[in-house]
């Protein structure tokens, strides 16, 4: 009898536990595909596949408090750098969420993790190489730079090596992560503020470099479009013409933040539909504009428009190459503010905090950055 009764009360305790405010309050996650189009398989005709498509993830609290949010990745990085971090902490994306913001983390449509790798470029360019007219008994053959108007001068390797001839090929091919740990050719450690050179990291770096193999083995496979105009309508861009949908799905204007290069998604989005845009958050950008000339900072000044504009910047800045485009975005900011607009410019260094790289997101005070950067939505953007 006592027995059936401690089990009475486990039962009646669990249950209480389940249907507690706070035990219902969560998160709901879930995988969205964006944008895309459906074209016909070259190696099989008749047979279609979608491409360019955008695999998003979303976390959409039970309690939304906040805008929904649409984080961006910057160039060679999939929306790993948004979910996570290499050392197992909270990421933004989960940050935000609890914060009240409904959350969708956008992978760019040409990378791999996204699913919208078109495989007809893969076999286009191996066509190209085949009909290699100098060299029939041996098509393998590199890359020889810059493009020619006509097609991509191929110089063949193996037997008859050095000969060049002219092929057409649509594409720049497929390539492996943008980014590297271990040569001199985009290294993420002097890029990112990692450290001086590989496994020799700045001794206030905030990054987890102890698990740096974590992000390394994200980074995507990627291809990229050179012609556009039949792939991104709206747009004429690739990697944003997927957030037009994603957008309209989402139902009201959102806040987009953009990481590094992806911020050159900002312009012909905010040409194309400006009305799917209530805030924009920029992540130490590359490519906002053009240069730094009054009249270019003044016309993207005015393309933002009276949206809240807030950039943050991190540590490292000198040495890692990008002091123009912070200059660039404080210039940015202080026009958009002498409009009468809302800017916002969050300088760690210049607060006392040293050591963030350009994966602040994923840095070990990464809460802490996202705090103030809830914070500034909560003054100046309003639900």
């Amino acid at each position: 009898m006592r027995a059936h009764m401690k089990k009475l009360l486990w039962l009646i305790g669990f249950a209480a536990v389940l249907l507690a405010p706070s035990a219902r309050a969560g998160i709901t996650l879930g995988v969205y595909y964006a944008g895309g189009r459906e074209i016909e398989r070259t190696d099989k005709p008749g047979d279609t596949v979608w491409v360019e498509q955008a695999m998003v993830h979303t976390l959409i609290p039970d309690a939304i408090t906040g805008d929904p949010i649409i984080m961006v990745p910057g160039m060679g990085l999939g929306g790993y750098i948004y979910l996570g971090t290499p050392d197992g902490r909270k990421g933004w994306a989960q940050i935000f969420a609890e914060a009240g913001h409904p959350v969708y983390v956008y992978d760019i449509p040409e990378y791999s993790t996204s699913g919208g790798f078109d495989v007809n470029k893969c076999n286009d360019f191996v066509d190209a190489i085949v009909i290699d007219i100098n060299d029939l008994l041996n098509p393998v053959a590199t890359l020889y730079y810059p493009l020619d108007p006509n097609g991509l001068e191929i110089t063949t390797t193996g037997k008859g090596k050095g000969r060049k001839t002219t092929v057409q090929c649509p594409e720049l091919p497929p390539t492996y992560a943008y980014w590297s740990t271990n040569s001199t050719n985009k290294n993420i450690w002097s890029s990112w503020g990692f450290g001086d050179t590989t496994d020799a990291p700045y001794p206030e770096v905030r990054y987890p470099v102890a698990h740096v193999e974590q992000l390394e083995k994200h980074f995507p496979l990627r291809y990229q479009d050179l012609l556009v105009e039949d792939c991104a309508p709206v747009t004429g861009d690739v990697e944003a013409e997927a957030l037009v949908p994603l957008c309209e799905k989402i139902g009201q204007p959102v806040i987009l933040m953009i990481h590094s290069a992806s911020a050159a998604c900002f312009q012909p989005l905010l040409q194309a539909r400006p009305d799917l845009f209530k805030a924009l958050i920029n992540l130490e950008q590359a490519f906002i504009a053009a240069d730094s000339e009054p009249a270019t900072v003044s016309a993207f000044a005015a393309l933002v428009g009276n949206r809240p504009f807030l950039s943050v910047y991190a540590d490292y800045i000198a040495e890692r190459g990008q002091t123009a485009r912070k200059e660039l975005s404080q210039a940015i900011t202080d026009a958009i503010a002498a409009q009468g607009g809302v800017a916002g410019f969050i300088d760690l260094p210049a607060q006392g905090i040293s050591g963030n790289t350009h994966l602040m997101m994923q840095d070990d005070n990464n809460d802490m950055i996202a705090g103030q950067i809830i914070d500034w939505l909560m003054a100046h953007v309003t639900n």
